[in-house]
């Protein structure tokens, strides 16, 4: 599944796209409009984008503002292990699943080399608050790879919830280790061992003199 983690990384730096601000627009032309937009950007001012100054704010204000981490959350533990956790202990985790978005964030970067996006689809739920959104990323010399992208609206605004890579969801790959760490070792270890791991990542990157291509191996959690 490296492969996976891979375009996993590549399609979190597009979701940096989708920073829902209008409901004039017809969902599929909304979503267009912001994938233009973010890459435009990208590809017109490659190098302010070459350090974690200008990387971190970008993924807080594009991804981590705009992902219902609770909802992911409660896919990954499971809401019979969810809704006895203390909300002190709910807020740590939802902060160490925040530290491990932005990871990933930085990792797209490194993984990312200016491939054509297409947004393809968008297939929503009767009430048109739900529903996927059909990525492609084009490659050359081979077909495109589709991605799905779960979505939901609250607030009027569209929240990310899940990603699907090969008919596999995020949420379903990873369900085994958040389930099996929270019920063996308890939350405590849980959150420790996902700062552990996005600090060690920081901390690397910052060891690096070049810090907009990170060599590190992009973990497995």
């Amino acid at each position: 599944m490296k492969l996976g983690f891979k375009w996993w990384a590549v399609i979190t730096l597009v979701l940096a796209s989708f920073n829902a601000r209008s409901e004039e627009q017809s969902p599929q032309a909304f979503f267009e409009q912001q994938l233009f937009e973010v890459f435009s950007e990208l590809r017109a001012r490659p190098e302010y984008y070459q350090s974690l100054d200008t990387l971190v704010p970008l993924a807080e204000s594009y991804i981590i503002n705009h992902w219902d981490i609770e909802a992911t959350l409660l896919a990954l533990v499971g809401r019979t292990q969810w809704e006895p956790l203390t909300q002190a202990q709910k807020l740590a985790l939802q902060q160490a699943f925040r530290e491990t978005m932005l990871r990933y964030f930085i990792e797209a970067y490194a993984y990312y080399d200016d491939q054509p996006v297409t947004l393809t689809e968008v297939a929503l739920n009767e009430s048109g608050d739900k529903g996927w959104l059909r990525i492609a990323i084009e490659i050359e010399y081979a077909p495109d790879i589709p991605i799905d992208i779960s979505i939901a609206k609250h607030d009027g605004q569209w929240k990310f919830r899940d990603i699907r890579f090969q008919g596999i969801r995020y949420t379903y790959m990873k369900r085994d280790y958040y389930q099996t760490t929270l019920q063996e070792s308890g939350i405590d270890a849980l959150v420790a061992e996902l700062d552990s791991k996005n600090k060690q990542f920081f901390h690397a990157l910052k060891q690096l003199s070049n810090p907009a291509a990170p060599t590190v191996e992009m973990s497995h959690q």
